[in-house]
Parts: structure tokens; sequence; C-alpha cells
């Protein structure tokens, strides 16, 4: 189970770390309905450490969606995609 982080509020935001931990988070916006310099501000006001923040950011995206670092795939004569 994984969520994202289109929530108001920093409350939700914790609750949904606490809950399904920080591995289960990603980085999410429900634009053009709601402003995504919002969920950036959210996500910055809890405090979490730089590794935590960049999993939300882009590392849990990418092992769970299955890509690859796109420099290394292109170095490679890959495709980023899995």
């Amino acid at each position: 189970m994984y969520t994202d982080t289109v929530t108001p509020h920093v409350a939700g935001l914790k609750f949904a770390i606490k809950y399904y931990g920080i591995d289960h988070v990603m980085y999410g916006t429900d634009y053009p309905c709601w402003d995504p310099a919002t969920a950036l501000k959210l996500v910055t006001e809890l405090g979490l450490s730089q590794t935590d923040q960049e999993k939300i950011f882009y590392s849990n995206a990418r092992r769970i969606l299955g890509l690859r670092d796109p420099s290394i795939a292109h170095a490679a004569g890959e495709p980023a995609l899995a």
C-alpha cells in the first residue's frame, strides 16, 4: 500500500508516514486543482531528514515504479524503465 502527499495538513502527512512508513509515501500533487508549491511547503515543514525527503520526492517513486536513474540508463544504452 502506498500513498502520496496530496493533503492540506501537516498532521495528515505525519499520520501517513507513521501508518504506512516512510518507504511507502511519495510526493504528489493534485495539479491543477491544488498548487504544487503547497505540497512542497508541507513536506518541508515535517522536519524530515534529507534522506527521508529524498525518499518522498524521488527514490520511493523510482523503486515502486521500477525506474532506473536516467543518467545511468542512458550511459548504458538502456531505457529508463526497468
